[in-house]
């Protein structure tokens, strides 16, 4: 019986039936076949959108190798910030939970989705390394033990860190982001 599903990837129901088979060329075999970078299309309203793109222009100038930063290698390393919080503090997932919560309600919402009403959006596609999307899929399966029907999932959740990322940044409560992006760079 499959369990609930946290991303379309369904990352943590298919890592349960790897383990329950015990050929170890079917293991093998799936090992081989695994995608390490997971696709994610994030929709993002206009105005944070362009926003966006001027930070990664920011960030672009201000290289010292002249490589390009796109917006997908922004929502990427948003969310990946995201996990590291939550990995410096797994045993308080009640907290992230509240956190999360409060990051939704703040979000303007559109049938439970957080996106600018009366706005256009442009989509954002970004890939995630599996891992990565394993331990959101993790995450929200904790979560439910807090709140049985929490209903959010991985596509959900990014976009939910990416769109307070950018509204954070735009109110100017976010500080020394671009200096932080660089380090994170060039580190």
């Amino acid at each position: 019986m499959e369990g609930v599903k946290y991303s379309r990837y369904n990352l943590i129901n298919r890592e349960i039936l790897a383990l329950e088979d015990r050929g170890i060329m079917n293991r093998f075999i799936n090992f081989l076949l695994k995608d390490r970078r997971l696709v994610f299309k994030i929709s993002v309203p206009n105005d944070l959108y362009q926003r966006a793109e001027v930070l990664c222009d920011d960030i672009f100038q201000k290289r010292s190798d002249d490589k390009e930063y796109k917006q997908s290698e922004l929502v990427e390393h948003v969310f990946l910030d995201f996990i590291d919080e939550v990995r410096n503090n797994d045993s308080n997932v009640g907290s992230i939970y509240t956190r999360l919560n409060v990051r939704k309600q703040q979000l303007p919402m559109v049938n439970d989705n957080p996106l600018l009403p009366s706005k256009s959006n442009t989509t954002v596609i970004t890939k995630i390394d599996r891992d990565d999307v394993l331990r959101a899929e993790v995450l929200l399966q904790d979560l439910s033990y807090f709140v049985p029907k929490h209903g959010m999932d991985v596509e959900q959740l990014i976009e939910i860190v990416y769109l307070d990322f950018l509204l954070e940044y735009t109110k100017g409560r976010r500080k020394n982001v671009i200096k932080d992006i660089l380090e994170y760079l060039e580190g």
